[in-house]
C-alpha cells in the first residue's frame, strides 16, 4: 500500500505538471481583482502563511520520521539482547523485521540498508508533501473568499450600488469558478491522500 500509493501519487503530479502552466494561468487570471485595492489581507501575507506552514510541516515530518527510525532501531536492538542472539547481524535482524519483502529477492549486503532507508525517506516526504500541496491550494483558494468576506462588512452601505454587488457577483462566481477548476484537477490525489492516510491510521490502530 505505502509503495503503491507513493507511486500512484507521483504518477498523479507528472500529468498534472503537463497541464500546470494552463492552471496557474487560470487561477491568476480568477484571483487578479484580489491583488490589488480595495481587496486587502489581514494579518500575516499568503505567501508568509505558505512559507510558514513549509516550514512546520518539514520540521515535524523530518521529526516524526527520525522517531520512526530510532524506534525501529531501538526495537531491534533490544530483541537481540533480550534473546540473546549473536549469529546475526544487527542491519541483517533489522531488514528482517521492517523489510523482510525486500530479503525475499535480494541476497542481504550491507548497502542494501542505507540505499532502501533513503528510498523510504524519499517516498515518505513525497506521501507528505501532498498533505501540504492539498492544504496550500485550499488555503490560496480560502483566503480570497476571506478577502470577498472582509469587503462585505467594511464597505459602507452607502457606498452598496449597484455597481458594487454586480462586481462583488462576478467575482464571487470567478472564485467559485476556480474552485470547481482546482477541484477537477487535484480530486484524485485528495482522494489518494485521504485513503493513504487512513490506511496508516488503521494499520496504528490494529497495531
Amino acid at each position: 500500500m505505502f509503495y503503491g500509493g507513493c507511486a500512484a501519487q507521483s504518477y498523479i503530479f507528472l500529468f498534472l505538471a503537463t497541464k500546470w502552466r494552463d492552471v496557474i494561468s487560470y487561477w491568476y487570471k480568477m484571483e487578479k481583482p484580489f491583488l490589488s485595492p480595495p481587496y486587502t489581507i489581514t494579518g500575516r501575507s499568503l505567501s508568509l502563511k505558505i512559507r510558514l506552514i513549509g516550514v512546520v510541516f518539514f520540521v515535524f515530518y523530518l521529526i516524526e520520521h527520525l522517531m520512526f527510525i530510532a524506534m525501529a532501531l531501538n526495537d531491534n536492538y533490544h530483541q537481540l539482547m533480550m534473546c540473546n542472539v549473536t549469529e546475526v547481524p544487527f542491519l541483517l535482524n533489522y531488514m528482517r523485521r521492517q523489510r523482510p519483502h525486500l530479503l525475499d529477492v535480494l541476497p542481504y549486503h550491507w548497502w542494501i540498508f542505507p540505499a532502501f532507508q533513503w528510498t523510504i525517506t524519499c517516498l515518505a516526504f513525497c506521501w507528505n508533501y501532498v498533505d501540504f500541496f492539498i492544504i496550500i491550494l485550499s488555503l490560496g483558494i480560502s483566503t480570497r473568499f476571506n478577502q470577498l468576506n472582509e469587503r462585505l462588512l467594511h464597505t459602507p452601505n452607502h457606498e452598496m450600488d449597484r455597481k458594487f454587488w454586480l462586481e462583488i457577483r462576478l467575482h464571487y462566481t470567478n472564485l467559485v469558478c476556480l474552485l470547481e477548476f482546482i477541484d477537477e484537477q487535484v480530486s484524485l490525489l485528495v482522494l489518494l491522500s485521504m485513503s493513504h492516510n487512513l490506511f496508516l491510521v488503521c494499520t496504528k490502530i490494529f497495531e
